[in-house]
């Protein structure tokens, strides 16, 4: 069985000034093994959680039409279309909780779309679309160049030594 690191992001349903029902920006969710200092060959299981204020009554859309997906190159996802990144594993029995998981096996940048439904049939369908960031199996551009950053300037303190240890041997050698 897979070992997995547990993620729980909260879902926020406000009413706004109009008196529609919205979703209160999530933060962007960023996945990387290391920062969490889990083991390459874990996952991550994500639980949505939805807080809704009374009297609103939202659940997630049923089915993978709760959770979209899709590469952020595409932009935001308007549809379900399978991921090989995530697996979408259902909801709770009361639809306030929408369960994936992140397998997280290559550096990339994700969109997706969460669906909410009003389980009274009253409001309207809401939606919510933040960016994920898996950031395993690349690395950014100081952990994938340090090296080659610390030899440049090694290399650029090694000739300035060089140069003034000429300098230097040539004023003595004119005296």
């Amino acid at each position: 069985m897979t070992k997995s690191k547990p993620i729980m992001v909260p879902v926020i349903v406000h009413k706004d000034a109009s008196g529609d029902y919205s979703i209160t920006k999530i933060k962007d969710l960023k996945f990387n093994k290391k920062d969490d200092k889990i083991p390459g060959d874990w996952v991550y299981a994500i639980t949505f959680r939805i807080q809704n204020p009374h009297p609103a009554n939202f659940v997630f859309a049923s089915d993978e039409d709760g959770f979209w997906v899709q590469d952020a190159a595409k932009g935001c996802p308007t549809k379900y279309q399978p991921h090989p990144s995530f697996v979408y594993d259902g909801t709770s029995a009361d639809g306030l909780e929408l369960y994936v998981t992140n397998r997280d096996p290559s550096c990339q940048q994700l969109k997706y779309t969460l669906n909410l439904v009003d389980a009274d049939g009253v409001r309207k369908p809401i939606s919510l679309d933040p960016i994920m960031n898996n950031q395993n199996g690349g690395a950014s551009f100081w952990e994938a160049n340090s090296v080659a950053i610390i030899g440049a300037v090694g290399g650029l303190f090694a000739i300035a030594g060089l140069a003034a240890l000429i300098s230097f041997w040539r004023d003595t050698a004119d005296d």
